[in-house]
């Protein structure tokens, strides 16, 4: 759990202890948000490879970078979704889009795979922290 308290894309999320998730999801917008997105993944899980790619640790690198770009479209939908302007904001800081975004141009232009590993590590960890 240590790895995830330093993560740079949900790090802040590690640092509540897991009792309060269920406060998280209640109170917290963004982070409703975010979980439910994630849920969604879960739950189209059997129509829509997203969930078994991101959680599959045997890809190779331009299947994880189709997954992440595929996870983004996703925060993105549900970005688009939102009407509050500062909750939009909030949302796309704390879900991670740029961090993951930085990790796909990383890979592509530099052919960088460090950045986007890490990302689908996080992405895996955060994954198994809700529970999914």
């Amino acid at each position: 759990m240590d790895k995830l308290k330093k993560s740079k894309l949900y790090g802040e999320f590690y640092k509540l202890p897991y009792s309060n998730m269920e406060t998280l999801k209640t109170h917290d917008k963004t982070f409703t948000k975010i979980y439910e997105t994630y849920k969604i993944i879960w739950t189209n899980r059997n129509k829509n490879p997203l969930y078994r790619t991101l959680k599959n640790k045997y890809l190779n690198i331009e299947e994880l970078a189709i997954a992440i770009s595929s996870l983004i479209t996703k925060f993105l939908i549900t970005y688009s979704q939102i009407d509050d302007i500062d909750t939009r904001v909030d949302f796309a800081k704390r879900c991670g889009i740029t961090i993951l975004s930085d990790a796909l141009l990383e890979y592509t232009n530099f052919n960088n795979k460090q950045p986007l590993l890490k990302c689908v590590d996080d992405v895996r960890d955060f994954m198994d922290y809700i529970d999914l």
